[in-house]
């Protein structure tokens, strides 16, 4: 994982309500490649006559991520409108550690922004109910220049039934060009049970 900068400063403009504003800094530009050691494959040669024995591929596994150092702003705040109801709200734009080169369906990622909204209900003092809500815009993307590829393990059946020649692995065809979005949408309810003091106590 990389190494992550956070900053961020809070104010209270007056006594129930807070603002606060950060700024997140991440070294994703140390993660190149993905590396799988200790391969172990086998494929059953399923009686084919050209193909008597099984077949190992042993070979590591290399795929390569080829990331980019990544930054977000982000602004939010919350104001107890009661003793018992709190409200939040906040934003936050981020860029892309996935540059559109390296993007794949698997993990669709662009420069993204989104909105979020959330409150906590006191009841009796005891039991917290908790809401959130956020929605995030992924930009979309238009790639041309890909340059992942997909894992082959191509099977020369002279090669390997005459000449004895082990499987290889190795990197087949471009499958990364394409138009690609996507969007998140989280939501989440949670209930706590506060022990101690009631809060009308302390």
């Amino acid at each position: 994982m990389p190494w992550i900068i956070r900053m961020g400063v809070a104010v209270r403009p007056v006594e129930r309500v807070e603002i606060e504003a950060a700024a997140v800094y991440q070294n994703w530009k140390s993660a190149q490649q993905i590396t799988v050691s200790n391969v172990n494959l086998t494929l059953k040669s399923t009686g084919n006559p050209i193909l008597p024995d099984d077949q190992t591929i042993t070979d590591d596994i290399v795929l390569p991520q080829g990331y980019a150092d990544a930054w977000s702003l982000r602004l939010g705040g919350d104001a107890e409108l009661t003793d018992f109801l709190t409200v939040r709200a906040g934003t936050y734009y981020e860029t892309s550690a996935i540059p559109p080169e390296v993007v794949t369906v698997t993990l669709v990622d662009g420069k993204k922004w989104g909105l979020a909204t959330g409150m906590s209900a006191l009841i009796k003092d005891r039991i917290s109910i908790d809401f959130g809500f956020i929605q995030s815009f992924i930009a979309t993307q238009h790639i041309t220049n890909s340059t992942y590829r997909r894992i082959e393990v191509p099977v020369d059946l002279v090669a390997v039934g005459f000449n004895g020649e082990p499987l290889q692995i190795r990197e087949g065809q471009v499958v990364g060009n394409g138009t690609l979005s996507s969007s998140v949408t989280v939501g989440s309810l949670g209930v706590t049970y506060l022990w101690g003091k009631k809060q009308s106590e302390m």
